[in-house]
């Protein structure tokens, strides 16, 4: 069949399989680290009660025995071919690694008005436009999830962001069953204003455009740095075939639309594994007529927002899943549509915890040390390394023991594994009340526990 006359092919069940099995070869283990470190060694013949107030070493609880495993969110990289998602539904990953966005930058092409020069329908599939900023990078054409035009010169597909933004860099996939090609040789176009032209001499010709070339096969993804302002995006090919996008993604940070100052101090107020409260500072300037609450689930997601909007200063999310570590920000939004910029964000775990280690059986100045306390932080910190795209840790001395020893690296292993997860999400560096626990002379106290739950449900951050 002729190149003109060719249509989107179908992924063959062989090539499937070949890809599935490519994948699972790629996948590498992480390692565990083995550190010696000297104990502090607390022997239990049963649960001891010792005082707070004297700062003395804390003593392990009998409960629990066992650690429980965080389940593994979306790693930093996946392998070839594997789906994809950048949006609400489910953790962005792709191969090739992480983007490089930054913590404000939000996919400004997500879910907006797309448009091309045909539409490809095969079998009763229509391949819309709309089909490449609905947030999935699936490249294989028959899952639905990519636009096609129909086999013509010089075809092309565009999304309009609704309003002038700042434009940092675009992305598109291509396909990954077949057909390379359809996204090969081409350019893109940045215009604060409509095009005028589908020729593409004419636009770039056209003034206020930018063009960016790209010569060969388009990739997983391909990466067009913009830095400047556009609302107009097209990608177009030069010669004739169909053009096909997986996805497209428009990478900016949008700017206040609006006199009204940032909402501040975003702080949760009750945290479980089922819902997160979270409340605020008041926006001023004007009239505020509601605000706009938005989270992620991943470093390398888009930011999506939640309902309904709320008037006063808080929220309460009761759709969050359970382990999963979220990041939250807010911004004010007057009666004509324009937002402020977002507050601060923060970083919060859907996790329980079990009895406040500062109370037992209702004495405030006692405290027992319990094995779970250390395995629901342990889960809590991996979950908030998930969020920003790390490894889950382990701990550098084995594993807590029910009865036993107490290693002072089991609280420094979640301080430095939780601090490194925040800072690589662009937060500040937690700081401590009290010093690491060492190897003499500094006890385990009950605080080291509390600081690390305070900071893993946003507060201190």
């Amino acid at each position: 069949m002729s190149k003109q006359n060719k249509k989107p092919k179908r992924e063959t069940g062989s090539t499937q399989r070949t890809r599935s099995s490519n994948a699972k070869a790629n996948k590498k283990s992480n390692s565990k680290a083995n550190k010696s470190n000297k104990k502090v060694a607390i022997i239990l013949a049963s649960v001891l009660c010792l005082s707070l107030g004297a700062g003395i070493l804390a003593q392990w609880g009998g409960l629990h025995s066992s650690l429980k495993m965080h389940p593994a969110l979306a790693p930093a990289q996946a392998p070839s071919g594997s789906t994809s998602t950048i949006g609400s539904m489910r953790e962005y990953v792709y191969t090739g690694g992480r983007l490089s966005a930054t913590e404000d930058t939000v996919n400004l092409a997500l879910g907006k008005t797309a448009t091309q020069s045909s539409t490809y329908v095969d079998s009763g599939v229509t391949f819309s436009a709309s089909r490449a900023v609905d947030g999935n990078t699936d490249g294989s054409l028959w899952n639905g999830s990519s636009s096609a035009t129909n086999n013509e010169y010089r075809p092309w597909w565009q999304v309009d962001l609704g309003s002038v933004q700042p434009v940092q860099s675009i992305q598109l996939w291509r396909r990954t069953d077949c057909c390379y090609d359809q996204l090969t040789t081409f350019y893109v176009f940045v215009s604060d204003n409509p095009f005028t032209s589908t020729d593409i001499t004419a636009t770039q010709n056209q003034s206020g455009v930018s063009s960016y070339y790209t010569a060969g096969e388009g990739g997983l993804p391909t990466t067009v740095n913009v830095n400047r302002t556009g609302r107009y995006v097209r990608a177009q090919l030069v010669g004739t075939d169909h053009l096909a996008i997986a996805e497209a993604v428009v990478w900016g940070t949008p700017s206040a639309t609006s006199n009204l100052s940032a909402p501040t101090n975003l702080v949760t107020t009750t945290v479980s594994h089922s819902q997160i409260n979270l409340t605020w500072n008041a926006s001023t300037g004007g009239t505020v007529d509601h605000y706009q609450v938005e989270r992620k689930s991943s470093i390398n997601s888009s930011y999506t927002q939640l309902s309904p909007n709320p008037t006063s200063i808080g929220f309460n999310d009761n759709s969050v899943t359970s382990g999963t570590a979220y990041l939250y920000r807010v911004c004010a939004v007057d009666s004509s549509g324009g937002h402020s910029n977002y507050s601060n964000v923060i970083v919060v775990a859907a996790v329980d915890f079990i009895n406040d280690p500062l109370l037992v059986n209702g004495v405030s100045n006692y405290t027992t040390i319990q094995l779970q306390h250390f395995t629901e932080l342990r889960s809590a910190v991996n979950a908030v390394r998930a969020t920003a795209g790390l490894t889950a840790f382990n701990w550098t001395n084995p594993q807590p023991q029910s009865q036993g020893l107490i290693y002072p690296n089991h609280i420094n292993d979640l301080r430095s594994n939780l601090s490194s997860a925040i800072t690589a999400l662009g937060l500040a560096s937690p700081q401590y009340q009290t010093p690491d626990p060492i190897t003499s002379g500094t006890p385990i106290r009950a605080i080291h526990v509390q600081q690390l739950r305070d900071l893993v449900r946003g507060k201190g951050q």
